[in-house]
Order: structure tokens, then C-alpha cells, then sequence
């Protein structure tokens, strides 16, 4: 019962204090703790009736949860084992960065799910950051969020011109960059008593932004933040590298071409 109360309390505190919890994972929490008060709850009236009732519930319930582990592990071992062979290839990369100087800051140009993979796997294999990420952050300066889109979209070689279309076509992956909150990052349909009220005002002024943006020096841009080094897949665009013309080529392995800034 204490079970049960808590995870109610830790569901109620968001009325008094104003703070959403993030309702998926309080589910995944709250079921195993279910689980064990209705094994405590069978415990104490089956097994006081029938021992051997008990006895094949209790077995019955152990092997089901043995053999659903094994098959969903087995599963996503038989998925996921393809794509971390084809990660191998990237070993060479990550040691060239990790004899780089320390907590160098690398910005992927997010061309493809491969690189926006490797986006996230350079913190991870590396003692490099990244420029720009589209995971969940919190506590960054609110501009930043668009700081890191319009260097991609840069990178792109969106045009000021095409910046409405575009985004028009891509807005989802805009609120990646420029949420407020987690409803605005995910777009999830399940609570529409939550919203991010900021986000429809970010998306609205952001052709205007880019459009300076656009206008001022790309390397100027860039150095707001530290950055190092610039990864892409295959060659920059030309017009990229027009615009950056102090970038030099220090690593090409499979495509995958590093350049110094």
C-alpha cells in the first residue's frame, strides 16, 4: 500500500508545485512497484490457501518474465548488432579526436542519419564535445537554440530566399532546436493541457533571424561559441566553403572528412 501511495504522491506533486513529470516514465516506474504490491497482495491470500497454488503462480510468473527478458533481449540484439558493425568503421575518427587537445568542439554537418548518429556518439567515444545537438538539454542561454539550427541550416546552404519554404517543410526538426519544454521537443498528442507557448513565437520570427544571420560573416557567426572543427559527409558545398575559407582538411576516411577551423 506505502508502494502505491508513493508513486500517487509523486504523481500529485505537480499540482502543488507547478512542474510536469515526464508521464511516460513515471509509468515505467509506477508498474514494476504495482507488480510487487500485487505479488505481496497474492502472497498473503493464495499462499495462505493453497501452498501449491502459490507454489505454480509463483514459478509461472518467474519463467514468464525470464523468457520475455531473453526474447526481447535477443531481439534487439539480432536488430541493433548491424548497426554497431557498420559503427567500427568509425573507430579511426574517434582516436584521431581523442589525441586532438581536450574537450575540442566538433559541429556535425547533420546531412544524414549516419552523421546526426555520430553526433551523438562523439561525447560518448571521444573527450570532444559537440557544437549542436538536438537530444534533451536544459539550462543553455535561450538564443543558443537558435545559434545551432542556423549553423546548420548554413551548412545546408539554405538560402534566406528558401527559408520559409523550408521551414514550412521541416518544422518538426526546427522545434528540435527551438523548444522551450519537452512537449515542444517531442510533439507529444497524448496531454494537450501542456503546451510550449513559446515555441510558436520561436518558429515565427525565425526567418526574419535567420535572414541576419545569413547576412553577417559565417566564421563570425560560428566563433559565438568555441568551435574546432568541422565534420562532414563528403565535401562542404561550395558555397561553404567560399565562405569559410580558412578551413583546412586534417582528416578523410570513408567519406567522412574532418576540416580545422
Amino acid at each position: 500500500l506505502s508502494l502505491l501511495l508513493g508513486g500517487l504522491w509523486a504523481y500529485s506533486q505537480q499540482f502543488f508545485t507547478g512542474r510536469t513529470i515526464w508521464p511516460y516514465h513515471f509509468v515505467q516506474y509506477t508498474i514494476p512497484l504495482a507488480m510487487v504490491a500485487l505479488f505481496v497482495l497474492l502472497y498473503n491470500t493464495v499462499r495462505g490457501w493453497n501452498r501449491h497454488m502459490w507454489g505454480l503462480l509463483a514459478a509461472f510468473a518467474a519463467l514468464s518474465s525470464v523468457a520475455f527478458g531473453i526474447y526481447t533481449q535477443a531481439s534487439t540484439y539480432a536488430s541493433a548488432r548491424p548497426v554497431y558493425a557498420a559503427l567500427q568503421s568509425r573507430a579511426l575518427l574517434f582516436d584521431f579526436l581523442n589525441v586532438q587537445v581536450k574537450d575540442c568542439v566538433v559541429l556535425v554537418d547533420e546531412s544524414s542519419e549516419e552523421m546526426s548518429r555520430l553526433n551523438t556518439l562523439i561525447p560518448a567515444f571521444t573527450h570532444c564535445n559537440v557544437y549542436s545537438s538536438t537530444e534533451l538539454f536544459a539550462l543553455i542561454a535561450p538564443d543558443r537554440g537558435f545559434y545551432n539550427y542556423a549553423a546548420r541550416l548554413r551548412l545546408r546552404g539554405i538560402t534566406p530566399n528558401s527559408i520559409d519554404s523550408y521551414l514550412s517543410a521541416h518544422e518538426r526538426q526546427a522545434a528540435g532546436y527551438l523548444y522551450s519544454n519537452w512537449q515542444g521537443l517531442f510533439g507529444v498528442k497524448d496531454f494537450p493541457d501542456f503546451t510550449d507557448a513559446l515555441l510558436p513565437e520561436r518558429l515565427a520570427a525565425f526567418p526574419k533571424e535567420y535572414r541576419d544571420y545569413a547576412a553577417g560573416d559565417f566564421k563570425a557567426q560560428l566563433g559565438r561559441y568555441r568551435l574546432d572543427y568541422i565534420l562532414s559527409d563528403g565535401p562542404l558545398l561550395p558555397q561553404v566553403a567560399r565562405e569559410l575559407p580558412q578551413l583546412q582538411k586534417i582528416f578523410d576516411k570513408d567519406g567522412i572528412i574532418l576540416y580545422s577551423i
